[in-house]
């Protein structure tokens, strides 16, 4: 995505990790008039992550980049 008004990465780095219900990786942004593009990668977890699972070296990355509709100056 070209021109991100805003831009937020996050990382998770595990020696091990003990899952005890399978997560919720759905990105929802309420009330906001904007264009979000959720980005991520994982090593070290399968494409479904099992309850009571459990994993070792792992690494979860997030990026969620996101355009305005209205120009930054006008929403101040």
């Amino acid at each position: 995505m070209s021109g991100a008004d805003f831009e937020i990465m996050a990382r998770l780095h595990a020696r091990e990790l003990v899952t005890h219900v399978p997560p919720d990786t759905q990105t929802v942004i309420e009330g906001s008039d904007m264009t979000p593009t959720p980005e991520g990668a994982r090593v070290g977890l399968p494409r479904r992550i099992e309850p009571a699972g459990h994993y070792r070296n792992v690494v979860v990355e997030k990026r969620l980049a996101a355009a305005t509709r209205e120009p930054l100056d006008r929403l101040q």
